[in-house]
């Protein structure tokens, strides 16, 4: 059995001679000179190379952003406030808001929610949903899913989204 590496080098000589064969005979059905298609075949290979480039880049960058969420170290766990009460955490997301620290605002958001429906009763390491069970708030589910994307999507919502989101939850308690 030949090596893998020959039977990659004999197909992409294979892929090679096909598309030069395919080129020159589109190029002669144009009635472009065969002495065109080095500049034509450069081109193209340039122009695929930086569209996987871009590719490339484009998949890096949106690893990156998933891999570092709009606010996954302080997504629930603000542990100088934990003894704060529901109120003060209304106002830190206005406050926050105000100051354009959206990924702030959303966990003063989750705690805020907590404290309205629990009180001190609430542990940093609870998910929304159980949160939302927890409270026996079942129709706060799909507002506390907003939440969590926000949180953890990879894109970051704008300061009006997250007041918008806010405003329903305050509206649903």
């Amino acid at each position: 059995m030949p090596p893998q590496a020959s039977y990659a080098a004999e197909l992409s000589l294979r892929v090679q001679e096909e598309l030069t064969r395919w080129l020159a005979a589109a190029l002669g059905a144009l009635g472009v000179p065969a002495e065109a298609l080095v500049p034509v075949a450069w081109g193209l290979a340039v122009a695929a190379g930086l569209a996987l480039l871009f590719l490339a880049l484009r998949l890096w960058l949106r690893r990156r952003r998933r891999a570092t969420p709009v606010s996954a170290v302080s997504a629930h766990t603000i542990p100088a406030h934990l003894e704060r009460g529901a109120a003060f955490f209304r106002a830190e997301i206005e406050a926050c808001l105000a100051a354009g620290q959206v990924a702030q605002a959303l966990a003063a958001a989750w705690w805020w929610l907590a404290r309205s429906l629990l009180g001190q009763d609430v542990a940093a390491d609870w998910t929304s949903r159980e949160l939302a069970l927890r409270s026996s708030r079942r129709d706060l589910i799909p507002l506390l899913r907003r939440l969590d994307a926000f949180v953890f999507g990879g894109r970051a919502p704008g300061s009006a989204e997250v007041r918008d989101l806010v405003d329903r939850l305050e509206g649903a308690l």
